[in-house]
């Protein structure tokens, strides 16, 4: 999740490109080519979420438990 709180941003996603505006934002699905860069003459301020698939929670090893006394 990208969302704009100053100046102009140029997303792409997956080959299309989006100018972004202050106050704007943009979900960019996981797993897609991506970049980000500044589309105008201005500072660019953004906020960037990036957060792990849900899947990659199943997939997740377990830590084994250290047992009583531990930590």
């Amino acid at each position: 999740m990208v969302y704009v709180l100053e100046g102009v941003l140029r997303a792409s996603v997956d080959g299309e490109s989006a100018d972004l505006a202050a106050g704007q934002a943009l979900r960019v699905p996981a797993g897609a080519v991506n970049s980000l860069e500044n589309a105008g003459d201005e500072p660019v301020v953004a906020v960037v979420v990036v957060a792990p698939h849900p899947e990659c929670a199943k997939r997740r090893k377990k830590r084994p438990d250290p047992g009583p006394g531990a930590g």
